[in-house]
């Protein structure tokens, strides 16, 4: 999570492409408790490939709508670890 913010900080979003998985899904629900992302409109809903479009096209050098360019400072709190059923480990922030 720590390395993740940097990435997005630091705008290395092609590095911070790479740490998501083939098949992974960026979502950001619309409403706070949305559990099943097809129920309610998602604010973001995009997989890979589509995440890669929206960095590629944010670099170009026509998009004048990211002059300047996004700035962020992520911060990383209240770190939480719990094993899984399945043996993994969730990991969670605020």
């Amino acid at each position: 999570m720590f390395h993740e913010a940097w990435l997005l900080d630091s705008g290395r979003f092609d590095d911070w492409l790479d740490l998501f998985a083939d098949d992974g899904i960026y979502r950001v629900p619309s409403e706070p408790q949305q559990t099943v992302p097809i129920e309610t409109a998602n604010i973001i809903y995009e997989d890979l490939s589509l995440m890669r479009m929206r960095v590629q096209r944010g670099d170009h050098p026509q998009v004048h709508a990211l002059e300047p360019g996004p700035r962020t400072l992520h911060t990383v709190d209240n770190v939480e670890a719990a094993p899984t059923a399945d043996g993994g480990i969730a990991v969670r922030s605020t």
